[in-house]
């Protein structure tokens, strides 16, 4: 038995090694402080997404079968207090591509001296609430240890891609209060976000499975309503950065379109690039292609910082 124990602590050791040293070859950048790993913490029944089976990893950190959610944080050099962007990346709610807005998100905003923690949520498989639950909760552990993590506690925003966009949208508007009545100390802090990045955001449309795997099978008239930001957008909404392709043919940019005008209505600070070509290829790389500005215009929005 005591050798099995050994084994066992030898084991995991490798493993928390092995997922650090992950995160920094991954990034290969000099202005990451720290990296780690949490479980998204819950201060009630977290609910299921339905699915069940290991969890499956596929190429480029892509992940399939997500039934349990984790936040990847990395922090900036940086001697004074910074921003914070909670990346929740696309996939189509199928997967959970990680390696593409997720740790190149991270690796951009990292060398602009901005924290960054990347989501893996559950997937929603019908259950749309889960993965805004684990959302909110990711937002809410952000904030609270803000000044442990070295953020300033007003600047903390999300960014979401491609079906993780639609996700950033439901957490936009559907945001869970500060309750200081709770004996749990998390839900002392709200959800809300400080400011929105929508990054060829699904919103109510798209061409692949983003909405059948929000809605359900059998969605009501109800849960559709639900799903779709649009339907639900205030005037206390957060400042909100877009960034979308005129010819995107799996997330067509008349959805953020619609949520820019919407928020104009309501005199809510938003911008909006609409690039006339790239399809669903806007991301976080440099490949000197029109639509590439984007991050310019965004490291110049005055909300980031």
């Amino acid at each position: 038995m005591k050798r099995f124990l050994i084994f066992a602590l030898i084991f995991f050791c490798a493993i928390c090694i092995a997922e650090g040293k992950k995160g920094q070859d991954i990034l290969e950048t000099d202005a990451v402080d720290t990296m780690f790993i949490l479980p998204i913490e819950y201060t009630s029944d977290p609910g299921s997404n339905g699915l069940s089976g290991p969890e499956v990893l596929k190429r480029n950190e892509t992940f399939g079968n997500v039934t349990r959610a984790l936040m990847k944080v990395y922090l900036p050099v940086s001697e004074e207090p910074t921003s914070c962007v909670i990346i929740f990346p696309g996939g189509g709610y199928d997967n959970v591509c990680v390696g593409n807005a997720g740790t190149q998100g991270a690796r951009f905003f990292i060398e602009h001296g901005i924290a960054v923690a990347v989501v893996k949520y559950r997937l929603p498989n019908g259950h749309i609430d889960v993965p805004i639950l684990d959302g909110q909760q990711a937002i809410k552990m952000v904030r609270k240890n803000a000044g442990k993590w070295n953020i300033k506690p007003d600047r903390i925003g999300i960014c979401g891609s491609s079906a993780g966009g639609h996700l950033a949208s439901m957490l936009a508007v559907h945001t869970s209060d500060a309750d200081i009545s709770s004996p749990a100390v998390l839900d002392h802090y709200s959800s809300r976000p400080d400011f929105v990045i929508l990054l060829k955001a699904a919103i109510n449309w798209s061409k692949g499975n983003t909405m059948r795997n929000s809605h359900g099978p059998n969605p009501t008239d109800e849960i559709i309503f639900y799903c779709n930001a649009l339907n639900h957008i205030e005037a206390d909404h957060a400042p909100t950065f877009i960034a979308h392709c005129y010819d995107d043919p799996a997330a067509p940019c008349t959805g953020t379109v619609n949520y820019f005008l919407k928020l104009r209505n309501l005199n809510v600070p938003a911008e909006i690039h609409v690039y006339d070509e790239g399809r669903h290829g806007l991301g976080f790389w440099d490949r000197n292609r029109p639509m590439d500005e984007w991050m310019d215009a965004l490291l110049e929005w005055r909300y980031l910082y």
